[in-house]
């Protein structure tokens, strides 16, 4: 018998899309998910010209237990514990946050996916194939799992109101650097008219994958954002912010996946998704074969549920299935329990810390608020 301790964490009733159902309805807009009650009562206090979502990428609850003391802002303003999305990775969780769904209703599962009208495994983001590199000729979020964001619902819906983003440099017009994002946060939140701005930035994550959770260079991006926030607040008017995570991360060890012949011999393809939530696709006759060698090499590492199950337990998420969502799952899916992670690809840099997994230090993430 399986143990589903593991999915403690799993929460689609106080998680992240619960949080922008609550900015949904706030906008009086149609919801999938259910609400977050202490949200709700924030944005019922009055009808504030700037409603910021801010998304810190990796800064999980622990992530700012480590780095931040009990009276540094951010954990001073600390209103809630919430859930990431399973996988809790960037690809599926910031998804969530910009549609309001789970991934297993937007389609986005994961880093890299398996799409079965051009039949590659593709990084969701780039539109590269995961293992050579090699951009494959068109946007595939666009073209296979296009989406509406919750802010054009929102500026369909409300006449009055505009939607912003800003972003890292990696976007066109990006910013370089937290300085750059804060200046243009505050001249957005001085103009007269009524908006709702998503904001994401790449740390901590990024550091934490090269650097792991405890380095010196994380300290001080934490540091980075208590200060931008505490200075957003000061600095604003008629403003309500929530300020969030898409995940935390732990310190992992790498699994060289590419080197068990034995069980890629089971596979129709190379393994995909995350490093430590994985899918599988398997020769027919051999499901039996990989199912043993798999709980052979990996059991206590990471637990293994068949693509049925996973829909059935809602692991991914509830209310709808995208209509390639199946496709994407491949036949069974890993997800990790302990430190470690699949390395699949000999040419891609090994991580320090990741993400993707099942446990509280990835799973949980602060909701962080202030108004003015």
């Amino acid at each position: 018998m399986k143990d589903l301790a593991c999915l403690k964490y799993k929460n689609y009733d106080h998680s992240i899309v619960n949080l922008m159902s609550s900015i949904q309805k706030h906008y009086h807009l149609v919801t999938n998910h259910s609400t977050l009650q202490n949200v709700d009562e924030i944005l019922a206090k009055k009808d504030y010209k700037n409603v910021i979502v801010m998304v810190c990428d990796g800064m999980g609850k622990s992530i700012l237990d480590q780095h931040l003391s009990q009276v540094s802002f951010l954990q001073k303003n600390t209103i809630d514990v919430i859930s990431s999305v399973i996988p809790s990775t960037t690809a599926a969780a910031t998804t969530s946050y910009l549609t309001g769904l789970t991934p297993i209703e937007t389609g986005w599962l994961g880093w890299s996916l398996y799409l079965k009208d051009i039949d590659r495994i593709v990084d969701i983001f780039t539109s590269k194939d995961s293992y050579s590199a090699e951009y494959v000729g068109v946007d595939c979020g666009q073209e296979y799992l296009p989406y509406t964001c919750i802010g054009k619902q929102i500026m369909e819906a409300n006449e009055t109101v505009h939607y912003y983003e800003l972003w890292p440099s990696f976007k066109p017009n990006g910013c370089k650097n937290f300085k750059q994002m804060y200046h243009r946060l505050i001249k957005l939140c001085k103009q007269k008219d009524k908006k709702f701005i998503y904001v994401y930035y790449d740390l901590p994550d990024h550091d934490i994958h090269n650097y792991g959770t405890m380095d010196k260079v994380v300290h001080k991006d934490l540091l980075t954002i208590n200060k931008f926030v505490e200075k957003l607040a000061k600095k604003t008017k008629d403003t309500v912010a929530f300020i969030s995570a898409d995940h935390g991360l732990i310190d992992v060890v790498p699994i060289l996946l590419y080197t068990y012949y034995e069980l890629l011999n089971c596979l129709t393809r190379m393994p995909y998704q995350d490093g430590r939530c994985t899918s599988f696709s398997i020769k027919k006759g051999m499901e039996k074969t990989f199912v043993n060698l798999f709980q052979r090499y990996f059991e206590g590492k990471f637990v293994l549920f068949s693509k049925k199950e996973a829909i059935k337990r809602e692991i991914f998420g509830k209310n709808g299935i995208h209509p390639l969502a199946e496709s994407i799952l491949g036949d069974y899916i890993a997800i990790a329990i302990d430190k470690y992670y699949f390395a699949f690809n000999p040419k891609k840099p090994l991580f320090k810390g990741h993400h993707a997994g099942l446990t509280k230090d990835e799973m949980l993430i602060p909701l962080i608020s202030f108004n003015n």
